[in-house]
């Protein structure tokens, strides 16, 4: 894995290792002929160039803003119980909350959905005459509040 914080640390790693490469490949090579040094010292340098836009590659991917949520987009936000959804609108901003007093600010239009809902939900068990039903976390049926 990446255990670096920054492009510019990853990036200064980088540089040491080719460096420590390409001399450690030239001094086995020194009492060889000039040209398999010279062949021996590209061959590296190819390698090393390789490398090092191969690491780039990765860096980059890691530190695109959503990479990682469009590794996780497969999970079925319907299926997640409250917990994990609020913790999901949590980390897209959508829910903020303020540990220090312990308490939420909620978006906009996350309050105007959660309005309208109710509304209809209202509506619908007015017409049908029946209580509205909330649902539990728990497997069992839902519970019903009276309108």
């Amino acid at each position: 894995g990446n255990t670096h914080q920054s492009l510019q640390e990853a990036l200064k790693e980088m540089r040491g290792t080719i460096k420590s490469r390409v001399i450690s490949k030239a001094l086995k090579q020194q009492g060889s002929s000039a040209f398999n040094r010279g062949r021996i010292l590209g061959q590296v340098e190819t390698e090393a160039r390789w490398q090092a836009k191969e690491k780039v590659r990765r860096t980059k991917e890691m530190f695109t803003p959503g990479a990682s949520e469009r590794r996780k987009a497969d999970v079925d936000w319907s299926k997640l119980d409250s917990t994990s959804l609020e913790r999901k609108l949590v980390s897209r901003g959508v829910i903020k909350k303020n540990t220090e007093e312990d308490t939420k600010t909620y978006s906009v239009a996350l309050v105007e959905l959660a309005r309208r809902c109710v509304e209809e939900e209202t509506k619908r068990a007015s017409e049908m005459g029946e209580a509205i039903k909330v649902p539990t976390e728990d497997p069992a049926p839902s519970s019903t509040v009276q309108v």
